[in-house]
């Protein structure tokens, strides 16, 4: 009888509202523009709503969100402004209820073209939404995440910092430090050169790094049941279940990996 019950409700509320399709939905078409004259940090901030940060040739950062959006929900909105030598953009969602009666459905972008000669800091916050950059040489470049994942290609920075939860890591033709903090989610990276330290913590998410066949560097593995993998020619110092310490050639640069489960695979 409960069960009636509650399909005939189910029955009912669907009834009541048409299925989500291309013509029951708003357009989403939102674009600012600003001087990066002095702009040091870029801070990013969206929920739901994938980042694609584009290389341009102008002298402006240009923010274009755009995208598809339910009617039955008030649309999320963007949101940009500068204080002083940090350049903020947010997407802000109305602050509602959430019940049968509000449910919303986003399918939106935000584009970011951003000069070619920008090489301060990026910062990016985001919960389910993808990040996406290719071709750019930058000082620092960190992002926060809840199962968001991170794509680079052919990417300098000084420093790359990546916390997730379950995000993965999919770089390639990078120069630069990492520190990676995961709970679940990977990471791939394939250096173009290396002279750097790389630093992953995860529960129970895996590594692969491939190094160009010269490198030397120092390597520490710590781990409860998870395996190191390597074609590089290793000398331990360490070489116990749950530690392998040690060094490949002369290097001095480093390579740690935590995880209670998490693989970590070296190759050339």
């Amino acid at each position: 009888m409960a069960i009636s019950v509650i399909l005939g409700a189910i029955g009912l509320f669907a009834e009541g509202f048409p299925p989500f399709t291309s013509q029951n939905t708003i357009s989403i078409n939102q674009e600012k523009s600003f001087d990066v004259k002095d702009i040091s940090t870029i801070n990013i901030k969206t929920v739901s709503t994938n980042i694609n940060i584009i290389p341009d040739d102008s002298q402006e950062i240009r923010v274009h969100y755009h995208g598809k959006s339910s009617p039955n929900s008030d649309a999320p909105t963007l949101e940009v402004t500068r204080k002083g030598s940090i350049f903020h953009v947010e997407i802000k969602y109305p602050k509602q209820n959430v019940n049968l009666f509000n449910l919303g459905f986003f399918n939106l972008k935000l584009d970011i073209y951003i000069p070619n000669d920008y090489s301060e800091n990026i910062s990016i916050t985001t919960v389910s939404a993808d990040t996406k950059l290719n071709n750019m040489s930058i000082n620092k470049f960190e992002k926060k995440s809840v199962s968001g994942c991170l794509s680079l290609k052919n990417f300098d920075a000084n420093t790359l910092s990546f916390s997730t939860t379950s995000g993965d890591a999919n770089i390639i033709d990078f120069s630069g430090n990492i520190d990676f903090n995961s709970v679940s989610g990977d990471i791939k990276c394939n250096f173009a050169t290396y002279n750097y330290n790389i630093n992953i913590n995860t529960t129970s998410g895996d590594a692969k790094l491939v190094l160009p066949e010269d490198s030397q560097f120092k390597f520490d593995f710590i781990t409860v049941s998870g395996d190191l993998k390597s074609n590089f020619p290793m000398t331990f110092e360490n070489n116990s279940k749950r530690n392998k310490k040690g060094n490949v050639g002369m290097g001095e640069n480093k390579i740690y990996f935590k995880s209670v489960s998490g693989d970590l695979q070296i190759k050339n």
